[in-house]
């Protein structure tokens, strides 16, 4: 499979899920330039934090559900880079995304009532600000995996 197939992942003209991925990807280098590059300007940063919410839902939005250790290896290493870069233990947000994928393989959201999702918002959104010191996002980050998801199964 060449680049551009891997890059075009549902046929030749760029998809809404295409673009969302690609306008992720330019709010990630916003958001990392800003950081690393920078000195934590806030203009890049508040561009790049567009990105996760985004990532979230295109996490959810495509239905592949598989973890590879190679991917968690990433995620324990990337982060132990930025504990040591930064000096504060922050998991990355990749092993956020690869925590949604493993839920996913064994909870399907689309199967869910809209009064258990009601009550699954409600009971995670005053989780986001204790469990945003650890994971990237908090637990908002589940939920826009959960609307991806949601989108993708509920449209023609």
């Amino acid at each position: 499979m060449s680049f551009s197939e891997k890059l075009l992942k549902y046929g030749r003209n760029p998809s809404a899920h295409d673009i969302v991925k690609a306008v992720a990807i330019l709010s990630m280098i916003s958001d990392h330039s800003g950081l690393f590059l920078f000195g934590d300007d806030n203009w890049y940063r508040i561009l790049g934090r567009v990105g996760g919410p985004l990532f979230f839902f295109a996490i959810g939005n495509s239905l592949n559900t598989n973890v590879t250790w190679r991917l968690f290896l990433w995620g324990l290493w990337l982060t132990g880079l930025s504990a040591f870069v930064l000096g504060s233990l922050h998991l990355n947000i990749l092993l956020s995304f690869l925590l949604c994928r493993l839920l996913f393989q064994y909870w399907k959201p689309e199967n869910a009532s809209a009064s258990l999702h009601a009550l699954l918002l409600l009971l995670f959104l005053p989780l986001t600000i204790p469990t945003n010191s650890i994971f990237e996002y908090g637990t908002v980050g589940l939920n826009w995996a959960i609307a991806g998801r949601l989108v993708r199964t509920n449209s023609p």
